[in-house]
């Protein structure tokens, strides 16, 4: 866990001991380069989410996503499923929320870049929402979006993140990730697969 994540994750866990509702409003992350979340990542993968369910634990509530995965498109994974851990939800009359941070919904197809296999973190996917892509069937095939649903248009794999200021409001993009919302254009699940596997 980096500095930055420990810092959010002390501040969270504090106020969740005192309080049995808890919503953070102001979470922030550095931003990344793709490069960065490609190479930096355990396993990234296509999937699909299967199941959701929120569970207490103390005070604090955390949220299991379970996912089918239908391709490794970096790292090594051999199981047809995986579950994995955000801090917040709703379960026994408690609820956490942290900031900006948006789950997959159920139902959900994407690429997820998981930070660590195994790892207990507030968030599991690297760069929090820059790890985080949703793919949408188009008239021509499948499609890839940010977790917020902007088209994204190429990988740029020459740019940097912005290292201007130490903290970046997480705006679910990392560097080198061109989108528009209003493309015409918009990159196909293949091509971007074989992107992220050729960034070193």
């Amino acid at each position: 866990m980096n500095t930055l994540r420990s810092t959010i994750a002390t501040a969270v866990m504090a106020c969740a001991l005192a309080l049995p509702a808890l919503n953070v409003s102001a979470s922030s992350v550095a931003q990344k380069s793709i490069n960065d979340l490609a190479t930096t990542s355990d396993m990234i993968f296509e999937g699909q989410v299967v199941g959701i369910r929120s569970e207490a634990v103390g005070k604090k509530v955390y949220t299991y996503i379970s996912f089918e995965v239908n391709d490794v498109v970096r790292g090594k994974y051999a199981q047809d499923t995986i579950e994995l851990r955000y801090l917040g939800g709703t379960a026994n009359g408690a609820t956490m929320r942290v900031g900006d941070m948006k789950l997959p919904s159920y139902g959900e197809r994407g690429i997820y870049f998981v930070e660590k296999l195994g790892g207990n973190t507030v968030h599991p996917l690297r760069g929090w929402g820059q790890g985080h892509f949703i793919v949408k069937q188009g008239s021509n095939g499948d499609k890839i979006y940010n977790s917020l649903g902007k088209a994204i248009t190429e990988i740029d794999t020459g740019k940097q993140a912005n290292i201007s200021s130490a903290v970046k409001i997480n705006n679910h993009t990392a560097a080198g990730v061109e989108f528009d919302t209003g493309a015409k254009q918009v990159m196909d699940l293949g091509s971007f697969k074989d992107a992220i596997r050729g960034l070193k």
